[in-house]
């Protein structure tokens, strides 16, 4: 049964490993935490230069986004959430700050219900943030240029049809951007006469990926 048992830890180390997940393994009695060499390396340090206490991870994250972090971990070990997750910046090594989405569980407590013993892992998601919020200030730098040149976008998922308009469009078309709007919507806002010029076009575009570039009328929502 020993050997059992080691076999399986050393299969899900080496997949820890592979993975590149940092682990941390939590004993709320005593605020002891294990750590494993890639939560330590995540953060670009080595293990020994992390103190095997809570301490250790919560001096690392960012003081604004802490607070929050404690409002998720507690309400977990409180028993609202099936598991505790939240995505927060750690400081690393060398003084910057690095995205991590830290998700763990309560897994033992005591004979009163109160908490002993949490694990979880660490994932670096610093790239994906970033080029989030790469992709957000792209999106506004357009915005902008298009504002200032009365151009809008507008964007169609062809699963569920779904429509999303810019604010400009919005503008252009008189609506408030808090006005739901829905494909067909987008269609009865052309002028009659050229309805079915653009339901023309737009099917080409959905079923062939035929691009179009045409000039035509719209209605407003006034009326004009």
């Amino acid at each position: 049964r020993e050997r059992t048992v080691q076999r399986i830890k050393d299969r899900l180390e080496l997949a820890v490993e592979g993975a590149n997940l940092g682990v941390w393994d939590w004993d709320m009695t005593t605020d002891e935490v294990e750590f494993n060499d890639q939560w330590a390396e995540m953060l670009g340090h080595s293990l020994d230069e992390i103190e095997p206490h809570l301490d250790a991870w919560e001096r690392r994250v960012h003081p604004d986004d802490l607070p929050a972090v404690e409002d998720a971990l507690s309400a977990h070990v409180d028993g609202e959430t099936e598991y505790y997750d939240a995505e927060h910046r750690m400081r690393t090594a060398s003084g910057e700050w690095k995205w991590i989405r830290d998700i763990g569980k309560v897994v033992e407590r005591d004979e009163d219900g109160g908490p002993v013993r949490a694990v979880g892992i660490h994932l670096d998601v610093d790239e994906q943030k970033r080029r989030e919020e790469e992709l957000r200030r792209t999106r506004r730098l357009i915005e902008r240029t298009q504002e200032s040149a009365s151009i809008g976008w507008w964007e169609v998922d062809l699963v569920d049809e779904s429509l999303t308009w810019s604010d400009e469009v919005y503008r252009i078309h008189e609506l408030p951007t808090t006005e739901p709007v829905e494909l067909e919507d987008g269609i009865q806002f052309y002028h009659p006469d050229d309805r079915d010029a653009i339901e023309s076009a737009f099917e080409r575009l959905r079923t062939e990926g035929e691009s179009y570039d045409l000039e035509l009328r719209i209605v407003t929502a006034t009326g004009e």
